[in-house]
């Protein structure tokens, strides 16, 4: 028997994400979770920044707020990571468009040399340089203590960054009762813990042909390929999740501009069988008919998936 999952429902102090009528509001901001994520690691990452720059000549002492820095002197702040980026969409420039004139294309990353990083706290907000910034990946809401000095233009030069680390981890009793029995008939007796199966990267209807891996997976999931021990170890996936480039990145757009006249002559009968697949949609379905059928599915688009543009939306 497969492992089976359960979605628990939702209670009045863990509310669903429906937003309904009653308490669809917009004055709710981001800014008030960053706060509180922001009073809760203060403590564990100035007990970590202190242990990490205690032996650091000058001395360098914590700075309460960010605002507080004085210039020139050595210290360590603690706050909240903001990425300022250019390139970002902004809800207000939408509104403000002009909705006669088509809108540019989205850029194919947000990322660019022009952004700035600023760290924030209750006080206000200060922008970090330096070096050292250079492939630390910082993203905003991140909590972290930066060790630097102010310099005459109001930035705050940064020589070592310190994290909160990892929250501490709670370990339950180890189970007692050993390896998983199998029964003489093949069926298992406990079948231990339950497993998501995560896969990506289908890419049905591009040019390298994926029917043999489509369909092995589909097997190996349902039950239908391998020995005992393969699937004895299937049956413990309760749920898959697909993340995205379900289809090709050119599967919808060959289907919606057609070929000239030169790749038609030089492909037989109009088009290349071994490259072509006719209908990417109605192969992804047939495939996910057959893994709905033992375990739920849920499909994330990617940039190739045919999809909104409104995300998230209410379940």
């Amino acid at each position: 028997s497969r492992a089976s999952t359960t979605l628990l429902p939702s209670l009045e102090s863990t509310p669903s994400f429906l937003i309904t009528k009653a308490n669809r509001s917009y004055r709710h901001q981001y800014s008030n979770i960053y706060f509180i994520r922001l009073r809760a690691l203060r403590e564990f990452i100035e007990e970590k920044a202190h242990t990490r720059w205690k032996n650091v000549s000058g001395k360098p002492k914590l700075t309460p707020r960010v605002l507080e820095v004085k210039k020139a002197q050595l210290c360590y702040i603690i706050g909240t990571v903001y990425m300022e980026m250019p390139m970002k969409p902004n809800v207000m420039e939408d509104v403000a468009r002009d909705h006669s004139i088509p809108p540019p294309p989205p850029p194919a990353k947000f990322y660019s040399d022009n952004d700035c990083i600023m760290l924030e706290d209750e006080s206000g907000r200060i922008r970090l340089v330096g070096d050292v910034l250079k492939g630390k990946n910082l993203v905003t809401g991140v909590i972290i203590s930066a060790l630097g000095a102010e310099t005459p233009e109001g930035d705050f030069e940064v020589v070592d960054i310190c994290f909160s680390g990892l929250a501490p981890q709670a370990f339950g009793e180890e189970d007692q009762e050993g390896d998983m029995d199998v029964d003489m008939d093949g069926s298992s007796s406990s079948l231990g813990d339950e497993w998501i199966g995560v896969v990506s990267g289908l890419e049905i209807g591009s040019i390298r042909p994926t029917d043999a891996q489509l369909q092995m997976l589909t097997e190996y999931l349902t039950g239908e390929e391998g020995g005992e021990d393969d699937q004895l170890s299937a049956a413990k996936i309760s749920r898959l999740i697909i993340a995205g480039n379900s289809l090709a990145a050119g599967a919808l757009a060959d289907r919606i501009k057609p070929p000239s006249y030169a790749e038609r002559k030089a492909k037989k009968h109009g088009l290349d069988p071994t490259t072509f697949t006719p209908n990417p949609i109605y192969d992804l379905s047939a495939h996910l008919l057959d893994i709905a059928r033992v375990m739920p599915v849920h499909i994330l688009p990617g940039p190739g998936d045919p999809s909104g543009t409104i995300m998230p939306q209410q379940p």
